[in-house]
């Protein structure tokens, strides 16, 4: 059971690490974008 609960906790910590660098890379993304960030992150939801 400490084996599975270890797994889940480094997939919940993976994950937010790569929502944190998807975010990074639409904000950038839309820097340069005619689309406003605030616009494309609401779409995104």
């Amino acid at each position: 059971m400490r084996e599975a609960q270890r797994i889940i906790e480094a997939s919940e910590r993976r994950f937010a690490e790569l929502d944190r660098a998807l975010h990074t890379s639409l904000s950038e993304a839309s820097a340069g974008a005619l689309i406003p960030h605030d616009t494309l992150m609401s779409e995104l939801k």
